[in-house]
């Protein structure tokens, strides 16, 4: 017996490192990653664009170049870069998730055995991984002290966001839901439509991946979270927690998107089989519609309705599918047409989604240079800053101040287990604020040397306060910074 069981994960192991089934990593990722890029819109702001001018100081936002020393990119570009690299060596043993698995156990399975993470659980790995990696690039990229080192860091923030969004991605693409990996010669018939429009019809690929997006309901980020993957990205995939033995087919977006993949479509190796839906009821067999010499089979009930499911076989392809369990029933290219309008613009709207979950949180900021002891004649010492939180979350955890002079960014003071609720102000003091201690809502002993600041019509110097800790749900690692410039008027 134990023969058979090494035997087995060896076959298993051998067969799998031929596995790739995913939408193509060179064609359509980065095309789903653009147009998650472009659509993406952070809380407060009616695009990413608009956000990364306001908050980092991008002036050509999601076109702005960071170099990471080796490559120079787009911000764009990088996210791009990150969905194809995502499917590198073997990583993509993790971008399977069956919905109707605990989380654990819902991985790639060969000959009954799990390979790899659920795609879930690769995104926020406990060992640090994705996720947490590119909250702790862009804590450093933020908090560089040069400007080179600033773009590094954020370079690399943005290349882990494009892995990350690879994995809702390929949860919109049934094979990757009903655990169905297919060899290299005989590859998923999604991805193998999408590969061969883009080559053939430009316009038509295009026009597939622009329709208007579907966003999650975002109220799917606020369920309890599951400690195997506590981050509420993971709802974004999927939203349920315990086994179960059969889906609930919806069309609706309050619900992960691997959900909506299982329960709706189907596979190249599970048409109508291993799962309960979609099933033939889900068809109109009674109304078949004539189209190229086949007959195509519409879904009208179950959760999403109005497209084809299946095509009835020719006659050597009924053969094969009969001879396989499949009843019959093929899915060729017009299938997998009606298959793109609905999983498309789903893997851009949740890959957009995650991208405002990761920018959401905003500080507003403000300098005082209230009871200064040491006035001066051609400027002004800092010794406090009004601080708004502006999200719609509470924070708790540490407050960061820096100075920027020139291109270099220098750390003035630091303020630790500070809580504050949505919209809540606070007047953050430095160590010369001592004699009104009272106007202080926290006071620091951290503190470098006070910054000054210019006299106006000067040109301002910029400051910024650099939130890190809990946020909401996201109980550590969370990140967000408020930037501003500013220059003193003694007159005022």
């Amino acid at each position: 017996m134990k023969r058979i069981i090494i035997l087995n994960e060896i076959l298993a192991l051998l067969l799998v490192t031929s596995y790739a089934n995913s939408f193509d990593e060179v064609i359509t990722h980065p095309a789903i990653s653009e147009q998650a890029v472009i659509k993406s819109a952070p809380e407060g702001f009616s695009s990413l664009d608009e956000w990364l001018q306001a908050n980092l100081n991008f002036l050509n936002g999601i076109n702005e170049d960071l170099s990471n020393g080796t490559e120079t990119r787009t911000v764009k570009g990088w996210v791009q870069e990150g969905s194809t690299r995502e499917d590198d060596g073997i990583q993509y043993f993790n971008h399977f998730h069956n919905p109707l698995r605990a989380w654990d156990r819902a991985g790639l399975r060969i000959l009954g055995l799990q390979i790899g993470n659920s795609s879930v659980l690769w995104g926020q790995n406990p060992r640090g991984t994705l996720w947490q990696d590119a909250r702790q690039k862009y804590f450093e990229g933020l908090t560089a002290s040069t400007q080179s080192d600033r773009d590094g860091k954020l370079a690399e923030t943005f290349e882990l966001l494009g892995k990350l969004i690879h994995l809702p991605q390929d949860a919109a693409v049934p094979a990757h839901t009903r655990n169905d990996p297919h060899p290299p010669w005989n590859p998923d018939g999604l991805e193998r439509f999408m590969r061969n429009l883009r080559n053939d019809d430009l316009v038509a690929f295009n026009e597939l991946l622009q329709r208007s997006p579907v966003p999650f309901d975002k109220s799917i980020l606020d369920l309890t979270p599951n400690p195997l993957a506590a981050v509420p990205i993971a709802r974004i995939i999927d939203g349920t927690d315990p086994e179960q033995t059969e889906a609930v087919p919806s069309a609706g977006n309050d619900q992960g998107v691997s959900e909506y993949s299982n329960a709706n479509f189907l596979s190249g190796d599970t048409i109508f089989k291993d799962f309960t839906f979609p099933r033939l009821q889900s068809i109109d067999l009674q109304n078949p519609f004539p189209l190229n010499n086949r007959q195509y089979f519409t879904k009208i009930a179950d959760g999403e309705t109005g497209f084809f499911l299946v095509a009835e076989g020719t006659f050597t392809e009924r053969l094969l599918s009969l001879a396989s369990g499949d009843k019959g029933f093929v899915l060729d290219p017009r299938v997998y047409q009606d298959y793109a309008q609905k999983l498309l613009p789903r893997a851009v709207g949740y890959s957009a989604g995650l991208i405002d979950y990761f920018f959401r949180g905003s500080i507003f900021a403000v300098g005082t240079v209230f009871q200064d002891p040491e006035p001066q004649e051609n400027s002004a010492r800092l010794l406090g800053v009004f601080v708004q939180n502006t999200t719609s979350e509470s924070m708790t955890g540490e407050f960061g101040f820096y100075a920027f002079t020139g291109e270099l960014q220098e750390r003035i003071a630091t303020w630790s287990n500070i809580t504050m609720e949505p919209g809540e102000w606070a007047l953050l003091c430095l160590p010369e604020a001592a004699p009104t201690p009272e106007a202080c809502t926290f006071a620091t002993e951290t503190v470098a040397s006070p910054p000054t600041l210019p006299v106006c019509p000067d040109t301002p110097r910029r400051f910024g306060i650099v939130f890190s800790g809990a946020m909401g749900q996201e109980t550590e690692g969370a990140v967000t910074a408020g930037f501003w410039e500013e220059c003193f008027a003694p007159d005022a």
